[in-house]
């Protein structure tokens, strides 16, 4: 019995999975939502009367996060590198095997997806977000002394380039609708009442179930790692990550580091840098 998600498959073979967390105002990514989310991807997938998926809230934001609480006390626990490392991986591995699933999913985006929430919805191949509804979307890790540990170091530069990516990782600067759009983190904006609709309009007419970062050619848009744009973008992140934080604050060169070293490296590779940074941050005491 999945309690997070409600799963429905319509007429046109579109499977709907609403996430509502039991007893919660808010979605948070807790474990059991991360196995719901993973057993319920793979019944679509191998379902032959599923032609694709529809991800969306019950709720007024999509998902607010990850379970903080749980992670703050990870270091008073004595959670070692590895075991944290390990939890990156897990959360890396779901959203991993839902990209490469090989049936198209959509996001209906709608409300405010942060952190886990975003990476969640960075993992699906259409994205389109409420803009009526002042929905933002953004990573807050490296505020508490983490980084994205679900793959956002590795999709958010090759989705739209360093410099934003670095906006949002390094600064964690919020976006809202009309700047996501622009910056090509979602699709398409529509009213929250119609995204549902829309999303399940993308996968039956376009459904492409490959993530850019799969397909043969690929490369990261703006300027790869070696253009003179990306070069600056790390300098100046680095002055300012050394000014901001003195060195003393592990997170925001780590991410930078994970971002860098994870796209000069395949996919797959660069998910496996960032769960051992990701690793080193929870497992110690500044986060």
């Amino acid at each position: 019995m999945n309690n997070t998600i409600q799963y429905a498959v319509d007429q046109d073979g579109i499977a709907l999975l609403t996430i509502d967390l039991p007893g919660k105002p808010v979605n948070v990514l807790t474990p059991e939502l991360m196995a719901d989310l993973a057993e319920l991807t793979q019944k679509a997938a191998a379902d032959e009367a599923v032609k694709g998926m529809v991800l969306t809230s019950a709720k007024k934001a999509f998902i607010a996060g990850a379970d903080i609480k749980d992670m703050v006390t990870a270091y008073d626990r004595g959670v070692t590198v590895r075991e944290a490392a390990a939890f990156s991986r897990d959360l890396n591995r779901t959203l991993r095997a839902m990209e490469t699933c090989g049936k198209p999913i959509a996001t209906a985006i709608n409300g405010l997806a942060l952190g886990g929430g975003l990476e969640v919805c960075l993992a699906c191949h259409y994205r389109v977000l409420a803009g009526d509804t002042g929905a933002v979307l953004g990573f807050p890790e490296v505020n508490f002394g983490l980084l994205p540990g679900a793959g956002g170091t590795q999709r958010a530069p090759r989705l739209i380039g360093f410099r934003n990516a670095a906006t949002m990782v390094l600064q964690c600067r919020n976006q809202k609708p009309q700047q996501a759009l622009e910056m090509g983190l979602v699709h398409e904006l529509a009213p929250v009442d119609q995204v549902v609709e829309r999303a399940r309009r993308w996968v039956l007419e376009e459904g492409d179930p490959i993530a850019p970062w799969d397909k043969k050619g690929f490369k990261i848009p703006h300027g790869g790692l070696m253009s003179p744009g990306t070069a600056q973008t790390f300098m100046v992140g680095n002055a300012l990550v050394a000014k901001n934080t003195r060195h003393n604050y592990p997170a925001p060169i780590s991410a930078q580091s994970a971002m860098f070293e994870g796209c000069a490296t395949s996919f797959d590779d660069g998910l496996k840098i960032e769960s051992q940074y990701f690793g080193s941050l929870l497992a110690g005491p500044v986060a």
